[in-house]
């Protein structure tokens, strides 16, 4: 456990990015959304009504901040310390159970920080404005467990997938993450296309998960991701 643990401390050193950027952009995506929220109160009034309120829960600018920063950093991460992990004596497994538990750490403090917030968005009844932010039907509709669970899966999904891209970048260059962003487009295509062939099926199977759909949709995600990203790991040169 030596080695893993060795690049674990290399993941979590740069803690702008493993401990610091989540709770800042948490609390930057609050301040943005309240400042449009008074900016709509003023014409509308407060509290805000509910049919203008629901219009802030489906702008997903939390999910898209938390996952876009995430590949990225993840896609740096992997790069940054990987041929130091096999300079002092690890191996690539040893670097890739290292990372992960860094990338568990991280989206632990940005389900954490999320599910404190969610807390105080219910205590001052939306911000004392009426705007939910948290509580959205992406993160469980402002259920607590659930919100916890959907940012950890988000999380670890974005993480996993910039994992994914930095090592297939090391393993086989950058024509192959060309390849493989066009491939997972091509994926998410037919997914939906599948989706769409199939709704009767898939919607009854998402109203029978309520508001955990979409966090097991997430988490089936991250696991392709974690597998991927393995699996590219092993193939990586220094």
């Amino acid at each position: 456990m030596k080695y893993p643990l060795r690049s674990f401390r290399l993941y979590m050193a740069l803690r702008t990015h493993s401990i610091y950027v989540a709770p800042l952009m948490l609390a930057a995506v609050l301040a943005l959304t309240m400042l449009a929220g008074l900016i709509t109160g003023i014409v509308t009034g407060f509290p805000l009504p509910q049919e203008v309120a629901s219009t802030f829960t489906g702008l997903g600018m939390l999910v898209s901040v938390l996952i876009g920063f995430f590949i990225s950093s993840a896609a740096l991460a992997v790069n940054r310390t990987f041929a130091t992990v096999l300079a002092f004596g690890g191996t690539r497994r040893d670097f890739w159970v290292g990372s992960s538990m860094g990338f568990a750490v991280t989206a632990l403090i940005a389900a954490t920080c999320g599910t404190i917030l969610l807390g105080l968005e219910h205590l001052t009844d939306g911000w004392m404005i009426g705007l939910p932010v948290f509580a959205t039907p992406v993160l469980g509709d402002g259920h607590p467990v659930v919100t916890f669970v959907a940012i950890f899966a988000y999380s670890m999904a974005a993480l996993f997938t910039g994992a994914a891209f930095g090592t297939i970048f090391r393993a086989f260059g950058a024509t192959a993450v060309t390849g493989a962003i066009v491939a997972a487009v091509l994926l998410l295509a037919a997914a939906v296309a599948l989706f769409v062939w199939q709704r009767e099926f898939t919607m009854d199977f998402i109203r029978s998960l309520g508001a955990w759909a979409p966090t097991v949709g997430v988490s089936a995600f991250a696991v392709v991701c974690l597998a991927v990203s393995y699996g590219a790991n092993q193939r990586a040169t220094v």
